[in-house]
């Protein structure tokens, strides 16, 4: 009885390991399969220009706002981070992004002292309720401050101010009189 036994046990273990080896290979092929798609994928998009002309980069930016627009998911992929907006651009602009490239997209806010109540011809000309609102010249935002940096080899005795480095986005953080030079 022990023998049957014995020879059954082996025979089940057998089996065991060859189930064992054949799911572990064909999840290995699977792996190699997906990546060798994604690597495909990304051999298939144009690459980032870093010289005129920049049509790949510009059609991939017209593509990935016109996408918001009509998307509020991949609107809300653009505003999560920088990272996000790079992965939501690349794949809607069919481009590969250096890592060295930073992609911020933000919700611009009403100017300060606006209405910010829907504008009520606005849907007659075509436009969303807030467009009028939202003073779009400033392109304004509270939460987004954008610098340039001063030179790497300006005056170290001077001061910098902020707002002669501010590019971008909240311009009535300007000073009403601007700091002597």
């Amino acid at each position: 009885m022990n023998k049957i036994a014995s020879k059954k046990t082996k025979g089940y273990m057998t089996r065991a390991a060859s189930v064992v080896l054949i799911l572990c290979s064909a999840g290995l092929s699977i792996s190699a399969a997906k990546t060798k798609s994604t690597k495909t994928r990304a051999a298939g998009r144009a690459a980032w220009p870093v010289a005129v002309p920049y049509d790949a980069a510009i059609l991939a930016f017209d593509a990935t706002l016109t996408k918001a627009v009509r998307d509020p998911a991949f609107r809300s992929r653009l505003t999560k981070s920088p990272q996000s907006a790079k992965a939501a651009v690349a794949e809607v602009g069919n481009i590969n992004i250096p890592d060295d490239r930073v992609i911020i997209f933000y919700e611009p806010q009403s100017a300060p002292g606006a209405n910010p109540t829907p504008a009520p011809n606005a849907s007659a000309m075509g436009m969303a309720a807030n467009t009028l609102a939202l003073n779009w010249t400033s392109r304004s935002n509270e939460n987004v401050h954008v610098f340039v940096l001063p030179p790497k080899d300006a005056d170290k005795s001077k001061d910098y101010h902020y707002e002669d480095y501010m590019m971008c986005c909240y311009q009535a953080w300007r000073l009403n009189t601007p700091r002597p030079h």
